[in-house]
């Protein structure tokens, strides 16, 4: 079997950072939103319509990591892109539903599917990291 491009890893380490740093500005917007929001069925805050433009943008990363996942071919990898995707796909869908029925266990899932896709997104980095120089011998 071939080697993975060189591109493939170092694409998947900024793509999961951008994808992290997508989760940690959607969890903020979604702070801002339940806590201002005022929900109605007419309602769509600043702060609303930006939690869902960031959820579009963190599904679009999630899905161009699955392919650049596929790319390098690193089974490890791809597992816990395609959980990321899922989890920001659960996520999106619970919202919409919650913003439709304003029902308790669709802000529960959105809120249980975001912290599956936290803690992925946190193994996927950390899985990525590289990997420190030896140091230098000492001399005896």
């Amino acid at each position: 079997m071939a080697d993975p491009p060189a591109w493939s890893i170092r694409g998947l380490r900024y793509l999961a950072m951008a994808a992290m740093a997508l989760l940690v500005i959607e969890y903020l917007l979604g702070i801002d939103t339940a806590a201002y929001g005022g929900f109605s069925s007419t309602s769509l805050t600043p702060a609303l319509v930006g939690h869902q433009g960031v959820g579009y943008l963190l599904g679009a990363v999630a899905a161009l990591l699955v392919v650049v996942a596929v790319a390098a071919r690193q089974g490890r990898f791809l597992v816990l892109t395609l959980v990321l995707l899922a989890a920001v796909l659960g996520a999106g869908i619970a919202g919409r539903e919650f913003l439709s029925t304003f029902h308790p266990i669709d802000s529960f899932l959105m809120g249980l599917a975001f912290i599956v896709a936290f803690i992925d997104g946190v193994a996927l980095s950390a899985l990525l990291r590289p990997a420190r120089p030896a140091p230098p011998p000492t001399a005896a």
